[in-house]
């Protein structure tokens, strides 16, 4: 199982969401196509909350594969709600990103 089974049905958005640091969250975010990042936001954003609870319960260097795909889903998300939320599309108007900028470091856990 790739989620926890209370959070089976978003386990179709694994491989293109459970990425590995910020950097990687940022571009898929930034070359996403527009109507992907939607169903993505929709899907999670109804019971975001309930998975944050969920993950309250384990500790971050322990977490089990199944927890950390969840909490790895949770941080793309929160790069697609910015994008969505704050600017209605993928990147902000004019962004120099990620042409310009490069990500060295990260404070992300994953």
């Amino acid at each position: 199982m790739l989620l926890p089974e209370k959070f089976a049905e978003w386990e179709g958005f694994v491989s293109a969401w459970c990425l590995p640091d910020t950097h990687a969250r940022f571009q898929a975010r930034y070359e996403g196509d527009p109507a992907d990042l939607r169903h993505f936001y929709d899907s999670l954003m109804p019971r975001v909350e309930e998975a944050l609870a969920y993950l309250d319960d384990f500790p971050l260097e322990a977490m089990e594969e199944p927890e950390r795909n969840l909490m790895n889903l949770l941080m793309s998300l929160s790069h697609v709600a910015y994008g969505l939320e704050r600017h209605g599309a993928p990147r902000a108007p004019n962004a120099v990103y990620p042409s310009r900028i490069r990500l060295v470091r990260s404070v992300s856990p994953a």
